[in-house]
């Protein structure tokens, strides 16, 4: 199994969640590994109790990149936008987390 680190950004201030995924499952597919990333931190799969499931606006650590969840796939962020982004309020988060 890897193991990913999760931002959960809807804590204040961000938790972080450990993610577990099947080697056999892997590609090194950037999009196709975050997906499954996504897939494997629900709380269906693998349940941590008192933690949300990954989510929009939650920010995957993937070899040594930062990747956004977006409504719509992910988006490879800087770790300055990481903290610019983790110091908005919740509704400009939730906008910018669910915009192209």
């Amino acid at each position: 199994m890897a193991s990913y680190r999760v931002r959960i950004t809807s804590y204040e201030p961000p938790r972080v969640r450990g993610v577990e995924v099947p080697n056999d499952e892997l590609t090194g597919s950037i999009e196709h590994d975050l997906e499954l990333i996504f897939r494997y931190g629900q709380n269906d799969f693998q349940p941590i109790p008192g933690i949300y499931s990954v989510s929009v606006g939650d920010v995957v650590e993937y070899n040594d990149q930062l990747y956004m969840v977006k409504a719509l796939g992910f988006k490879q962020i800087s770790l300055l936008e990481y903290e610019e982004f983790i110091n908005l309020d919740e509704r400009k988060r939730w906008f910018i987390a669910h915009s192209d």
